[in-house]
């Protein structure tokens, strides 16, 4: 009798563990999903035809923490670059060069490149000036260097440039005052160097500009003689150093935004999602940019993305620095989700839009250009796409 009972309960038991692994639900677990799947709704700015604006702006931007010194002209700007050449001198050697008991007899400045904005065959010229005046790199920048002061000659000569560097001698007796500056401090100056693009140039060059103190890589070298006592060969890096972009707005197709870096130009962008319920609950939100590769201008080696901003004051332009989201370019569309952005305008009742800036903005020229809001072809402008739920 008993192994009947025990029968009979190993048999039920076999029976309810092959339900619970049934690959299709139960009626109620059935009835669950499918209340999920009523609750999830979209709203798309294409199909549902929202209202969005789109505009663009350029303003100048301090280039003194970019990774890269930048020389040269192409479409709608040109780059400038300044650089204090610093190093150790001896008392001894600075007080030679000072009383003329020691000269300077070479000195060569040598840029090593990583990156070219425009035609990497055509011509790269510039001049190199002696500045006369102390700059501050965090917050000299295209708006402000007419506060440079700089001596009009061309304190350079016998420039080489190849596929990999740009190199030029420098005036010995302007590197001399250097030195004795480096030596005593109350002797001479050193603000450094400013090097500009002549008429000729047609491409951007950008180079290394800080150094380790390896051979080959940026560096001002400098031979001192002093008659048969010695002759140092000395080797200084860049102390402090900017590039200075200036320029103008870039002209594109109608309908059309666009960011650049350098100049810099960031691009806004706003979308009315009013139609959200105010208690949503942002499952992803799909924003997609469509780039015209056509009137897109870009160096060598593009990093192709976006940096996205929630914007706090439009008008003002500011922005939450904290949170930002970077759209990669894919094809000709550059995608990502913003439902961090879009819940914080449900949440917070306001929605100011989004600032979108190149994402290297301060290490390159690259311009990019988009379709916007006002582009010919809908289908082709900003488009956001939310997916989202409602809460009890």
């Amino acid at each position: 009798m008993i192994k009947y009972i025990l029968l009979f309960f190993l048999s039920a038991a076999s029976i309810l563990i092959l339900s619970s692994c049934n690959d299709n639900p139960t009626a109620v677990g059935l009835n669950l999903l499918q209340k999920d799947r009523l609750n999830l709704k979209q709203l798309d700015s294409y199909s549902d035809s929202l209202k969005q604006v789109s505009s663009y702006y350029s303003y100048s931007v301090p280039l003194g923490s970019a990774n890269s010194i930048m020389i040269g002209k192409n479409g709608n700007v040109q780059a400038a670059t300044l650089i204090n050449f610093y190093g150790s001198v001896a008392d001894t050697m600075g007080q030679d060069i000072a009383s003329g008991a020691a000269s300077v007899i070479y000195s060569e400045v040598i840029l090593v490149k990583t990156n070219v904005y425009g035609d990497s065959n055509a011509t790269l010229d510039f001049s190199v000036h002696n500045v006369l005046n102390n700059w501050d790199p965090t917050t000299i920048d295209g708006s402000n260097v007419s506060s440079l002061s700089y001596d009009q000659s061309d304190i350079s000569s016998n420039k080489t440039i190849t596929d990999s560097l740009v190199s030029f001698q420098v005036s010995n007796s302007v590197t001399a005052q250097w030195l004795e500056h480096i030596a005593d401090t109350t002797q001479a100056s050193n603000n450094g160097i400013y090097i500009t693009p002549s008429s000729n140039s047609q491409k951007v060059v950008s180079f290394q500009n800080i150094s380790s103190g390896s051979t080959g890589e940026t560096q001002l070298m400098v031979v001192v003689q002093k008659s048969n006592v010695y002759l140092d060969t000395l080797y200084f890096y860049p102390l402090t150093y900017t590039s200075i972009v200036t320029g103008s707005l870039p002209t594109l197709p109608a309908g059309e935004i666009v960011v650049q870096g350098g100049l810099v130009v960031n691009s806004k962008l706003w979308f009315d999602i009013s139609a959200l319920p105010k208690n949503s609950v942002i499952n992803n939100a799909t924003l997609i940019f469509t780039e015209d590769t056509v009137a897109s201008i870009k160096s060598q080696t593009p990093i192709n993305a976006l940096t996205l901003f929630n914007l706090t004051d439009s008008s003002a332009v500011a922005y939450d620095s904290t949170n930002p989201i970077v759209l990669n370019l894919s094809g000709n569309t550059y995608s990502g989700n913003i439902a961090s952005f879009v819940q914080s305008w449900v949440d917070k009742g306001t929605n100011q839009g989004i600032l979108i800036q190149l994402y290297d903005q301060i290490d390159a020229l690259d311009l990019y250009a988009l379709k916007g809001s006002n582009a010919a072809d809908r289908s082709l402008r900003p488009r956001l796409i939310i997916t989202y739920t409602t809460r009890n």
